[in-house]
């Protein structure tokens, strides 16, 4: 059998770049809070952080979704699976019940 390469290690997180990283994501989050995401927010023309972070959500809740900040067909799918899964409205907007659920 063909010796396996070893696996590439992962370096270490720079500390200040992950506390810089979390407060945008809160900074979003508090955003989304006050001002939801509607389903015509996030274009190819304009892509949007506040749906990558949604769709980055989405991933993490298995529901597979491309992290590129535009809200198409597979995102708002996805959007509304996740809302009727927690008894929300599938409403494909992303408000203050559908982020918290989301960040759980």
């Amino acid at each position: 059998a063909a010796p396996t390469a070893p696996a590439a290690s992962t370096p270490p997180a720079d500390p200040a770049k992950v506390a810089e990283d979390l407060v945008k994501i809160a900074a979003m989050v508090a955003d989304i809070r006050a001002r939801e995401i509607t389903p015509d927010e996030g274009t190819e023309a304009v892509p949007s952080d506040r749906v990558k972070l949604v769709q980055a959500l989405l991933t993490k809740h298995g529901l597979a979704t491309a992290v590129d900040g535009v809200n198409g067909k597979t995102t708002q799918k996805n959007i509304k699976a996740f809302q009727t899964s927690r008894g929300l409205a599938d409403d494909g907007k992303v408000g203050p019940k559908t982020i918290d659920a989301l960040m759980q």
